[in-house]
């Protein structure tokens, strides 16, 4: 116990002092950028130099505050996720833009190995599962200086798995069982190769695993590495019971009531012949949206499952919501009939308010059954 209130504390140290040089490291990088960018009065190529060193040594502990300062919510758990629905392809595609003049200037090439469109989207909170992309690419970036990269996406029924693989220096096999802990830096000697933190594949672990996924590595000295994770892929069922749980969770704490509308699709037989699984999940998606767009003071929606979607809404009773629910139960059908060449999708819809309709989770669960 005492080893853990240890470390507890250890890691409060470190959230609070790495918070706290933020901002006075913003003011001095701002006012070095300024002189060098001779906003205060000309200066020599030789103090413009100079003063670059600076920027870049300042941009590289503003890199070191933020990792230390993402361990440290991680252990202690503080992160809090903001998931939604996102083509995993697009945030691999977004990191590799980011890491191009670097890819450009050793002369990698990038080989990609995607699969279909629709398999690839997955529940995740877009900047975290970005910086894990992120730091994998910047890491096989920074270890390869001749070959290829090489990045995939993968998915099986349950499964979305993403992985970087590279022809870098690699890592000894003694050193591969430690790959995913703080601060090791296996291929990097005193005073020279690439600099970090040795908190990026830490992050990595600690980001995936939030995602209720497990991260792998392979590598050999000399040949190469691959790094990669597996996460569930959109359980409706799950984000439903997630968003509920949220919901009055929240309510209950803030003393409020929370409305559900149960949107339903009536003829889900006629729909399912019109559209392929493929293209039934892109339209439950884009339908989300139209919801979204529909209806002011929407904490969640979601599709529960093939015929359901759910919109929950905090802070509004039952009157408030009824009004709304039916102009958006018209929208939605307007919107699928465009979508589907006028085939007439029926919905209809109820509304289920916390406590009214049950002072428990369960009572309400079995209200929306969920």
């Amino acid at each position: 116990m005492r080893l853990k209130e240890l470390d507890r504390l250890k890691s409060d140290f470190v959230s609070v002092v790495s918070h706290e040089l933020r901002s006075p490291l913003a003011m001095v990088r701002e006012s070095v950028a300024q002189v060098t960018e001779g906003m205060h009065g000309e200066i020599t190529d030789n103090q413009k130099r100079f003063l670059f060193m600076a920027v870049n040594n300042i941009d590289r502990l503003a890199r070191i505050i933020s990792d230390l300062l993402d361990i440290s919510r991680i252990e202690s758990g503080r992160i809090n996720l903001h998931k939604d629905f996102y083509d995993l392809m697009d945030l691999m595609e977004n990191s590799l833009f980011l890491f191009d003049p670097q890819i450009k200037e050793k002369n990698l090439q990038i080989i990609r190995e995607y699969s279909a469109d629709s398999a690839r989207v997955a529940y995740v909170d877009k900047d975290r599962m970005t910086q894990v992309f992120n730091n994998l690419i910047e890491n096989a970036v920074k270890f390869t200086e001749k070959g290829h990269i090489k990045v995939w996406i993968h998915c099986t029924k349950n499964i979305v798995e993403c992985a970087v693989v590279d022809t870098g220096v690699g890592i000894a096999e003694e050193n591969m069982p430690k790959v995913f802990n703080k601060f090791e830096q296996f291929t990097r000697s005193a005073g020279s190769g690439a600099k970090g933190t040795g908190l990026g594949l830490s992050i990595v672990k600690g980001m995936v695993e939030l995602h209720s996924g497990s991260v792998w590595a392979e590598s050999k000295l000399g040949e190469g590495s691959a790094f990669g994770f597996r996460i569930p892929i959109y359980n409706p069922s799950d984000f439903a019971q997630e968003c509920l749980t949220r919901g009055i969770q929240k309510a209950s704490i803030e003393g409020s009531p929370l409305s559900i509308i149960v949107f339903t699709i009536k003829n889900m037989e006629e729909f399912s012949k019109k559209t392929t699984e493929g293209f039934a999940m892109t339209l439950h998606h884009m339908a989300e949206n139209v919801l979204r767009n529909s209806i002011q003071h929407v904490s969640d929606i979601c599709a529960k499952d093939d015929r359901t979607f759910l919109v929950f809404l905090p802070g509004l009773d039952r009157r408030e919501v009824l009004s709304t629910a039916s102009k958006s139960k018209y929208v939605l059908e307007d919107y699928f009939k465009i979508e589907l060449k006028d085939f007439k999708v029926h919905i209809d819809f109820k509304v289920v308010n916390f406590p009214e309709d049950g002072k428990t989770e369960e009572e309400i669960k079995e209200k929306i059954s969920v």
